[in-house]
């Protein structure tokens, strides 16, 4: 299957890497092109300096005799003879006394280098005639040779004065054209060469087998996974054939994983059938388990509910049968006024059972809450003065929450009450010493707290955990539900119940509530 995908010239690796190369090349070759140069014109100034010389050798004895005879025009002849060689591009010659008598062409003048035209006076050349005309700065690089001028005259030698010879770098440059030319053009074409050996190698083993890659990786799909197989082109087991092979190998690898995948979903899919089937199995037998439970539950307690409350309602009619009795036997002897006694000990006994029952009602039908505003303090205060607490029995307050709530009077006083109730009996159990029971309130965050407290009994560890249980009492009478109703009716204005207690250290139980109801009414019953 052919998979080959042509990337733009211009956005191709291969291209990129190409331009890198061919910059790299011509980076090189400008260098190398550019040392052969001034490794040439080193050469050629050496070759000059070296011609200077020769100069000097042909054109000395002459310059000699034209100074000794001063010969004017001979020194002008000779003057202009050495002009006229190539490499020579200026000449200066100065008598014994260091007179300028002859100058011509490029020398480096007083001032400065440049042309000075060409000038020839035995008499001496003024200072005017030796200056380089105004212009452009000379750009060239000079070389001059300086040489004495002498005379031999029997045997004796007889210095006439100095020439300077001077050759600059335009000779070189003029010399060394053709050859610049003709390296630069080796040059671009051996790039030209490179160039295009280096674009069919990098399109014949790179761009191509890219290309093919790339196409590959375009056309996979979960539909040809299977079967997907892609083939460089490429000879040897160079990078890009591996790249391939590794592609294939990588595309069977995720065809076998998608497959296990595929073959692992449907066997999930089967146990979570069966799962569904078993645990819906399970869900009835535990529904049916739950349902016998909750009844025997409710039969237990049922029965638990039904002992206690015949044990508790057994004492008060028993005393209330005997009370009958004595009545209808004092009715019998006409003696009414014996009657009154076992009548009050009656009406005790039916109001034990009065309470026995409401208590039931009270926890097994909580009604809505009846919500009025209060203050905690003034309200509580007119509770404890409904109370008759026993004189051994001190009681100290501290209503120090100074705010008005929004709460059940009722049922806050029911369980308030009860409370005081529990603290009373607990200090009368206890045998010796001083017999302390404290209320108090304070303000919290957006709530209040009530604490009743004593230095009585204590509880057990057993007692704190159990003492919120239905049913539960450590008592000899009550049906045990009293705690019960207050968790409830705290429960149902949103607050919080909490109880510390020490065995023979007593019990602090603290009631918070908030200071404005934020909830609807809660309602619960007995199962």
């Amino acid at each position: 299957m052919g998979y080959e995908t042509k990337t733009p010239i211009k956005d191709s690796v291969a291209t990129k890497m190409l331009l890198a190369v061919l910059a790299l090349y011509l980076l090189i070759a400008i260098g190398v092109t550019l040392s052969h140069v001034w490794v040439e014109y080193r050469y050629q100034k050496e070759n000059i300096i070296q011609d200077l010389g020769d100069i000097e050798s042909a054109f000395m004895n002459g310059l000699a005799v034209n100074l000794w005879n001063l010969d004017e025009k001979s020194l002008r002849a000779s003057t202009e003879g050495m002009l006229k060689i190539p490499i020579l591009v200026g000449v200066k010659i100065s008598n014994a006394e260091q007179v300028m008598v002859a100058i011509g062409g490029i020398v480096n003048g007083q001032d400065k280098k440049g042309n000075v035209g060409f000038h020839v006076n035995l008499s001496g050349i003024s200072d005017e005639e030796a200056t380089a005309h105004k212009g452009e700065p000379y750009k060239f690089e000079l070389f001059e040779r300086q040489f004495p001028i002498t005379y031999d005259l029997d045997g004796k030698t007889i210095h006439l004065g100095q020439a300077t010879i001077y050759s600059n770098s335009s000779v070189i440059y003029r010399s060394m054209k053709l050859q610049v030319a003709m390296l630069v053009g080796n040059v671009l074409l051996t790039l030209l060469t490179f160039a295009l050996a280096i674009l069919w190698a990098v399109n014949r083993y790179l761009r191509k087998p890219l290309g093919i890659l790339t196409g590959a990786t375009a056309s996979i799909s979960l539909d040809n996974l299977g079967s997907f197989s892609v083939d460089t082109k490429t000879s040897g087991h160079n990078e890009i054939k591996v790249l391939g092979e590794a592609m294939t190998a990588m595309v069977a690898d995720l065809h076998e994983a998608i497959s296990k995948r595929e073959e692992t979903e449907e066997e999930l899919a089967k146990h979570r059938d069966q799962l569904e089937l078993l645990v819906e199995d399970r869900t009835c037998e535990l529904k049916k388990a739950q349902s016998e439970l909750l009844q025997r539950e409710r039969l237990a307690t049922l029965g638990k509910l039904t002992a206690t409350v015949s044990h508790e309602l057994r004492n008060p009619l028993g005393t209330i049968q005997t009370a009958l009795f004595s009545i209808e036997d004092s009715l019998e002897r006409n003696e009414a006024h014996q009657a009154d006694r076992p009548l009050k000990l009656a009406e005790r006994s039916i109001d034990r059972c009065v309470n026995i029952i409401e208590e039931l009602n009270s926890y097994t039908r909580v009604k809505g809450l009846d919500i009025s505003e209060a203050s905690i303090d003034d309200w509580l205060r007119g509770v404890l003065e409904e109370q008759t607490i026993p004189e051994e029995v001190h009681c100290e307050l501290n209503l120090s929450c100074d705010v008005r709530a929004s709460f059940d009077q009722e049922k806050l006083r029911q369980a308030v009450v009860n409370l005081i109730t529990n603290g009373v009996h607990a200090l009368q159990e206890k045998d010796s010493g001083g017999k302390l029971l404290q209320i108090s309130t304070r303000l919290l965050d957006g709530e209040f707290e009530i604490r009743i407290s004593d230095d009585g009994a204590g509880m057990s560890d057993d007692t704190i955990l159990n003492v919120f249980e239905p049913l539960y009492s450590t008592k000899d009478f009550g049906v045990g539900l009293g705690m019960a109703i207050v968790k409830n009716i705290v429960e149902q204005h949103h607050g919080e119940i909490s109880i510390e207690s020490k065995k023979g250290k007593g019990t602090m139980v603290s009631l918070r509530l908030p200071i404005r109801p934020h909830g609807g009414d809660t309602q619960s019953s007995l199962p």
